[in-house]
């Protein structure tokens, strides 16, 4: 710059317009040069700095989809072959007023007792999409399963929500009133109950309420279990696409 300067100074001293104008001109270039690369070098620092943050994600949403993909199977697993399959003979029971299988009816039906939420949680997932990364990354198909991803988790806990407030607003009531049955663990391998318990189970034969209760919950299991499914599924799409990226 000094050097174009020098050059100036002395095409003005001598009278010589053009070439004033051109070290002037040259000056310039020289300027928006340097801007343009300093402008590229900090573009490529920043995109360098975000595919490093996305990779650490990359990482991240793969562990949380591990471990969480693990418990939505597991539960999904449960409710299909433990709790329906139970209700189910429950409900049979009480349909053909089997009075012999009482003790067989108060270790099925307690799955209708209130459980614990089973709503799932996907912090780094959600992290990653409120830091706009997905739109870095500009991938239709990951695009498409996240999309994919927060309907069926909304679901997921939206029946879930509607289970626990069927469980504590008609079920819990309707045992407490008609039975001694109450509060019962679904984790304990056997029902607390004595004698005068057992007989109070004899009031659910053949009694259309809990039948109807019974084939309701069934049907909101039923349901679960396929979103659980389905969000199960689509963690595993993300997944594997991420290593795809990757």
């Amino acid at each position: 710059m000094k050097l174009f300067r020098k050059f100036r100074l002395k095409a003005v001293a001598q009278k010589k317009i053009k070439s004033y104008f051109k070290y002037s001109i040259g000056e310039i270039l020289i300027v928006v040069i340097g801007v343009m690369i300093a402008v590229y070098l900090n573009n490529w620092n920043q995109a360098h700095q975000t595919n490093l943050e996305i990779e650490t994600y990359f990482e991240r949403i793969q562990e949380e989809i591990t471990t969480n993909g693990e418990f939505i199977k597991g539960n999904s697993l449960i409710t299909k072959d433990s709790m329906i399959p139970s209700l189910v003979i429950a409900r049979s029971i009480i349909i053909n007023g089997q009075a012999d299988s009482l003790e067989s009816l108060s270790k099925k039906i307690r799955f209708l007792t209130e459980s614990e939420s089973l709503s799932f949680q996907f912090p780094v997932i959600e992290e990653f999409v409120s830091k706009g990364y997905l739109s870095e990354i500009n991938d239709p198909q990951l695009n498409k399963l996240i999309t994919f991803f927060n309907y069926y988790k909304a679901q997921c806990n939206i029946t879930d929500e509607t289970t626990r407030d069927y469980q504590i607003h008609l079920v819990k009531p309707f045992l407490l009133k008609n039975t001694r049955y109450a509060d019962l663990d679904i984790y304990l391998d056997q029902p607390i109950l004595d004698e005068e318990g057992y007989r109070s189970l004899a009031q659910l034969l053949k009694n259309r309420e809990a039948e109807n209760l019974i084939s309701l919950y069934i049907s909101h299991l039923t349901n679960s279990s396929a979103n659980f499914d389905s969000l199960f599924d689509v963690l595993t799409q993300i997944h594997g696409r991420i290593e795809e990226i990757k």
